[in-house]
């Protein structure tokens, strides 16, 4: 009998520990679901807060600063979350971690964040786009995505300066579904357009000789900023066969057809130009941020190509023997593509001069806000203008490209018919006014600009960036070079197509918009 109560308190002392393992275990379950829903419930306002930032950043707008403040306590209250969250949940956190050490300014974290957040979810275009951008800030090769297209098998190395490593020791993440970066999000750029060869360049001192004769001088070592913006026009077979004209660098697969200046694709030469535009205009005070355009056709097409150009920066023809930029000459740039050169030559930008990450990285380097805002709200147009007082690339090209160039004989620059006729029809609206006469040379530049101005406000509409700023300098020229004459009077009717809105930007008063 003993022996038995000895038994069963020793089968009582060992259930114990048992039945209080399992009520701890349920505890712990418990409070881990707990946790699961609790996360679930607070994911939601996580996602929106970055959804909010992401749209400013995506109009290079700052976000307020309580924002991003907000943004820091809701991770630090989350945090214990993180690890009842999937991984598209786990990866819009550290998005969201990324874009708060940026606007809290700890280079060291958002970089790493936005890291992690790619390999975390390599479906988030969103995580791919914020990771190539802090990688470009930061000097570093951006990650690429096995399902990536093939890289370009050589480069075109740069006369005075030196390659970048050939050694590519970027990280690899593995892209999903058709796109190789992921699914589109709210940011908007096309990392397939990156021109990762070029970013692995590094630039010593440059100095350009443009079309026109000026000198535009890079120095690594000093505060300079370089922004290229490169572009040619397609080259026949027959040109292939000019002498002067070398082998072109196997770069990249080439496009079937090219189509610049349609206005359909914020890609288009015209519409990389107006946005190339806009950040030159806004940064005209940082003098030490140097935007130049540069022709890259072989010699035997290049004069044409920069003939018939509408140039929106000074412009040079690397084909020519004194343009400093022969280092250039054959740089695949069928699709156009702007870089942005910072200290030391280091190469923070190389793709299309479209999307946010141009200009926030810009902004990054110069402190200048470029807001996006405005121009997208116009429709997302612009157009290049004319430089120079209403100078085309063709007026400043000379006839020798290898000598310093000087203006063309104005009487070789006419309209085309196609411009008189209409401008003929559009003065027969005023035709019952008198209108002071000119001599003939001053009526043919008179023409000449006009002509020039109505252009611009005809193409404008169809363009990616809105910018007036240089229509309507042509325009004020007109007005104050031919008072009370017929072209005074078109030039304020061009000036009146500017919307009310932005008309304060650009100072029109009442007497230059005229009755």
């Amino acid at each position: 009998m003993r022996t038995q109560c000895f038994f069963l308190c020793g089968v009582a002392v060992l259930c114990v520990p048992a039945f209080a393992f399992a009520a701890v275990n349920e505890t712990i379950q418990s409070r881990q679901e707990l946790l699961r829903q609790q996360a679930e419930q607070t994911f939601p306002e996580i996602n929106q807060t970055l959804e909010v930032i992401l749209r400013k950043v995506n109009l290079n707008q700052r976000p307020e600063q309580q924002r991003v403040q907000e943004a820091a306590e809701m991770l630090e209250a989350n945090r214990r979350f993180v690890p009842f969250y999937e991984s598209p949940q786990k990866a819009v956190y550290m998005l969201l971690q990324s874009w708060t050490s940026y606007y809290q300014e700890d280079p060291a974290g958002y970089l790493n964040w936005a890291v992690r957040a790619c390999r975390e979810d390599a479906s988030n275009g969103d995580a791919w786009i914020t990771q190539a951008v802090f990688s470009c800030i930061h000097g570093r090769a951006p990650l690429e995505s096995r399902q990536q297209l093939p890289e370009r098998s050589a480069r075109v190395p740069l006369r005075g300066g030196r390659r970048g490593d050939l050694t590519d020791n970027s990280l690899v993440a593995q892209g999903s579904g058709s796109s190789p970066f992921g699914q589109q999000g709210i940011l908007e750029f096309d990392l397939t357009k990156l021109r990762r060869d070029f970013l692995r360049e590094k630039f010593s001192r440059q100095e350009y000789q443009t079309v026109d004769g000026r000198k535009v001088s890079y120095l690594p070592s000093s505060e300079d900023i370089l922004c290229l913006f490169f572009w040619e026009i397609e080259e026949t077979q027959a040109d292939l066969n000019l002498p002067g004209r070398g082998p072109r660098t196997p770069d990249r697969p080439q496009l079937a057809e090219t189509t610049f200046g349609n206005g359909q694709s914020q890609h288009s030469l015209e519409a990389q130009q107006g946005y190339f535009e806009l950040m030159s205009e806004v940064l005209s005070e940082k003098k030490e941020v140097k935007f130049v355009e540069i022709n890259t056709n072989s010699s035997a097409v290049a004069r044409e190509a920069v003939r018939e150009h509408r140039a929106v920066a000074p412009l040079v023809m690397a084909a020519a023997d004194r343009s400093g930029a022969g280092q250039f000459v054959r740089l695949d740039a069928t699709e156009p593509f702007m870089a942005i050169v910072g200290k030391e030559g280091q190469v923070h930008y190389a793709g299309p001069a479209s999307g946010f990450m141009p200009a926030f990285i810009l902004t990054h380097l110069t402190g200048v806000a470029i807001d996006l805002g405005e121009f997208q709200a116009d429709g997302g147009s612009a157009t290049p203008s004319v430089l120079n007082n209403g100078r085309s690339s063709r007026e400043m090209l000379a006839f020798d490209p290898n000598e310093p160039l000087r203006p063309r004989d104005p009487n070789q620059l006419r309209p085309q018919p196609s411009q008189p006729v209409r401008q003929r029809s559009d003065l027969a609206e005023t035709q019952d006014r008198q209108y002071r006469q000119l001599p003939e040379h001053q009526k043919m530049e008179a023409e000449k600009q006009l002509a020039y101005a109505r252009d611009f406000f005809m193409k404008a509409p169809r363009m990616q960036v809105m910018s007036y700023k240089n229509g309507v300098e042509i325009c004020r020229k007109i007005i104050q070079n031919y008072p009370d004459t017929v072209y005074a009077e078109e030039a304020r009717k061009l000036l009146r197509q500017v919307p009310e809105r932005q008309r304060e930007r650009y100072n029109i008063t009442d007497a230059e918009l005229g009755s």
